[in-house]
């Protein structure tokens, strides 16, 4: 995830002293990082269809894999459980998948 503001002059600041970019190139330029995080940020989720997630419930269905990816599971699950995941779809910046049932050790 990108965090992207326009910069703003801090007065008496070394960077106050320098030449100033105009505010509407700045928020532009802000605009387009924003754009290109959130195409990085889709790209990247929709590379983990097929794989297995560690998962950190949150509430019910839904928590955070080890990256910090939001993810629904299918099945009922109690806040603070680690779960094993295979992720099958994206949905809206945010994976979907199945509990991994892990065989007999």
């Amino acid at each position: 995830h990108l965090h992207v503001f326009p910069y703003s002059a801090r007065e008496g600041t070394p960077a106050a002293k320098m030449p100033q970019v105009p505010t509407a190139i700045r928020k532009e330029r802000a605009s387009i990082l924003r754009a290109a995080g959130k195409k990085e940020l889709r790209q990247y989720i929709e590379s983990r269809i097929g794989t297995t997630e560690q998962v950190l419930i949150e509430k019910e269905s839904l928590g955070r894999t080890e990256h910090f990816i939001p993810m629904t599971v299918n099945d009922s699950t109690t806040p603070g459980e680690i779960v094993r995941a295979i992720v099958q779809t994206v949905s809206t910046n945010k994976l979907c998948g199945v509990i991994k049932l892990e065989g007999p050790h």
